[in-house]
């Protein structure tokens, strides 16, 4: 299986949901391939690589644009401890749009560069950037299905079902029939707030068929173990203790294996 993490609204939690499902489906026993495909590489950060990484995906695809295939997916390709298989990005990823611009298969080139490994992989995240470029296309291009995490703030909530439209657009005008919306991740639910309980309720009245049951609470852990390059999975383990955010990402990944898995 492969999933795309995106949403053309930044902030929402694409990262810390990418990085987090990739760990809690390593510990459920899969093998599992992330793809950092974000020009400011928080995904690669947040796993601990530095960002002046000598060669990141970037490189990748104009390897496969200008025919040299050098380097490779396997040759950029960081094996985090307890963790999911990395694919980083870094400098190059900003221009994307403008220097793939007159490319033959353009949105078909991550593909291309996907196929020697793809076989060795239960299930593939890709990192999206906060856009619909090029990135964005290419990941789409080759998944099964679009994981859409959104922030429990006004404006993300209002913008998702836009989102879900140039989706649905994309997928017709590629004749993509293998790739559908998997569903919705709410990020930080404010129950306790009228405006939060409103927020909720639209996307239960709007999105109920795709919402995901698990929630992602607010907890300052997340962001702890970001900036300790790690998975909450391992930041908790290295405290001895449990924080919501584990609790929160294991029942999300049981919620992902029991809706995806064959």
């Amino acid at each position: 299986m492969i999933f795309t993490i995106a949403n053309k609204k930044g902030g929402v939690g694409k990262t810390t949901v990418t990085q987090n499902l990739a760990a809690g489906l390593v510990r459920a026993g899969y093998s599992v391939l992330a793809i950092d495909l974000d020009e400011q590489a928080n995904l690669s950060q947040s796993f601990g690589l530095q960002a002046d990484i000598k060669e990141n995906i970037f490189n990748v695809l104009e390897g496969i644009e200008n025919g040299s295939g050098e380097p490779s997916l396997q040759d950029i390709l960081f094996r985090i401890t307890d963790g999911p298989h990395l694919i980083p990005s870094g400098p190059g990823m900003e221009k994307i749009d403008v220097r793939f611009s007159s490319a033959i298969g353009r949105e078909r080139l991550l593909k291309k560069a996907l196929k020697p490994i793809r076989g060795n992989y239960d299930v593939i995240l890709l990192d999206a950037p906060p856009s619909f470029n090029l990135a964005t296309q290419n990941a789409l291009f080759i998944s099964d299905f679009v994981l859409i995490p959104v922030l429990a703030e006004y404006l993300p909530v209002k913008g998702i079902g836009i989102f879900i439209d140039n989706v649905k657009r994309f997928i017709d005008q590629a004749e993509l029939d293998s790739l559908s919306i998997g569903g919705i991740i709410l990020n930080q639910p404010k129950p306790r707030t009228h405006l939060g309980r409103d927020l909720m309720e639209v996307l239960n009245d709007e999105f109920k068929e795709i919402l995901f049951k698990t929630v992602i609470r607010q907890n300052i852990a997340l962001s702890e173990a970001q900036a300790m390059g790690k998975d909450i999975f391992s930041y908790d383990e290295s405290r001895e203790r449990t924080t919501n955010g584990a609790r929160d990402f294991e029942a999300l990944t049981n919620e992902v294996i029991k809706r995806f898995a064959s």
